[in-house]
């Protein structure tokens, strides 16, 4: 009976506090099944750098209210390459005694700040393309201290400043970060768990689908009347690379290789994966090999024209 008058008490005294103030963020009870928080509203915007920005008393009323990811079309010029973001969140009483962390996955560098107090830099912020230096931690748990429950102001400073040599050359039209905050002992699990898991399963069936493809094309070298073991060899070597690329591009630091390297694996090793395969298959039925292949050929060039010529 006790701890449910405690529970209104809380509960009251939130709403209350939080009904003249509705672009304030809630971190409430973070539960198994609610064990992170996306912090992706309410975010206050604005082009250039300042470090008054940082500061809780400065007045951002008149600043811009956007999505931190930062997606933008052909002809958007929201972002001008180096910006603030400013948040404004409530720590529920029920968080007490809980140790936090943000997860970031972002495109460029970043400082993050709590009430004006510099707390996590990641990379180099810069105004200076050549002394920016990019860096994306994947969500790795980065864990912020704070006083007694209550409102606090997050400020992000925030800088890519190639984000559109990126969008024309790869296509990669998200400039900026997503952020959550979760409860720092499950988040540590949850984010060790899953690279482990994706970092050993890449990495296992990438070295086994290359050797499987290696053993085949020594196959080819011993009998080479047998060109299906080529053909064989090049799929199963390109299916390894297949999990290789994604593995590498999971664990890097640096978010312009992982942008480069999802722009290849999609755009040219999938089509030449899928090509090598059809390969095999024809070499299967060795009368039709040539004619079909060519007829194949000529469809998927045709095909990958009207693509480009329309996208």
């Amino acid at each position: 009976m006790k701890k449910n008058i405690l529970f209104f008490y809380f509960l009251l005294s939130s709403i209350i506090a939080f009904a003249d103030k509705p672009n304030v963020l809630v971190i409430s009870k973070l539960t198994d099944s609610v064990n992170q928080i996306d912090l992706d509203r309410y975010w206050k915007f604005h082009n250039g750098d300042d470090s008054v920005w940082a500061l809780p008393s400065f007045d951002d009323s008149r600043w811009d209210t956007v999505n931190t990811l930062l997606k933008f079309k052909k002809d958007s010029n929201v972002f001008k390459g180096i910006a603030w973001f400013r948040i404004h969140i409530y720590i529920d009483p029920s968080l007490n005694n809980t140790t936090l962390s943000l997860l970031i996955d972002q495109e460029g560098a970043s400082q993050i700040f709590l009430d004006g107090k510099l707390i996590h830099s990641l990379g180099t912020v810069s105004s200076d393309i050549n002394k920016e230096k990019k860096y994306d931690p994947h969500s790795i748990p980065l864990s912020f201290k704070y006083g007694n429950t209550g409102e606090y102001l997050l400020a992000v400073r925030y800088s890519n400043l190639n984000y559109l040599k990126f969008f024309e050359k790869y296509k990669k039209n998200r400039a900026g970060f997503s952020i959550q905050i979760a409860k720092q002992d499950d988040s540590v699990f949850t984010n060790l768990k899953n690279t482990l898991v994706r970092s050993f399963l890449g990495i296992f069936l990438g070295i086994f689908f290359l050797t499987l493809g290696f053993v085949h094309l020594l196959f080819f070298l011993f009998y080479r009347k047998q060109h299906t073991n080529l053909y064989y060899s090049i799929f199963v070597v390109l299916f390894g690379i297949f999990f290789l690329i994604p593995t590498y591009s999971y664990n890097t630091s640096n978010p312009e290789v992982s942008i480069k390297l999802n722009y290849y694996y999609f755009n040219f090793l999938q089509p030449i994966f899928f090509y090598s395969m059809l390969i095999l298959e024809y070499s299967f039925f060795k009368k039709n090999f040539a004619k079909g292949l060519a007829i194949t050929t000529v469809i998927i060039i045709l095909i990958a024209l009207i693509i480009s010529l329309v996208f």
